[in-house]
């Protein structure tokens, strides 16, 4: 299990790394490319869970509506993805940095800065919009090669 983990932690440090360098050195194309992946990943959450739960038909319905906007109008739902991603960064590095505190009275000072960092680029991303939507993909290039970093560092320590 330990080798599954460590090869999984590499790995993912190794596409983290590709897609960090993708936003860095074609940052428009980037942004617009995940707008529409996260379209296509939300109208297969509402086709599934048309499947899956037929008593959430609305949910369903509305997460399908809701891809195709994203996939339609990729330029005007940048706005949107970025809020999204500002507060998905801030609750993920909130969550990182109480998992690296309660670590067994072992305190990684790593993690920690990782995490904080996160919380930082987070907030940044969150109550600075403007600022953001010309900075984001650098932002999230910088995240995505930081990440990496993180990754293969845990896959080679475990």
């Amino acid at each position: 299990m330990v080798k599954f983990l460590e090869k999984m932690f590499i790995v993912e440090g190794i596409l983290f790394g590709i897609i960090g360098l993708l936003f860095i050195f074609n940052p428009t194309s980037s942004l617009i490319t995940l707008t529409n992946i996260t379209g296509i990943l939300v109208i297969a959450l509402g086709i599934v869970s048309l499947f899956k739960q037929p008593r959430s038909i609305v949910v369903g319905i509305v997460n399908i509506i809701f891809g195709i906007g994203l996939i339609s109008m990729p330029v005007q739902s940048i706005n949107l993805i970025i809020a999204f991603y500002g507060a998905w960064s801030t609750v993920k590095g909130i969550y990182l940095l109480i998992v690296a505190l309660k670590q067994s009275g072992y305190r990684d000072t790593f993690n920690i800065v990782y995490s904080c960092l996160i919380i930082i680029l987070g907030v940044l991303i969150l109550f600075n919009p403007i600022v953001s939507f010309v900075s984001i993909p650098y932002i999230i290039g910088t995240y995505f090669l930081i990440s990496a970093v993180c990754e293969l560092y845990i896959g080679f320590k475990i």
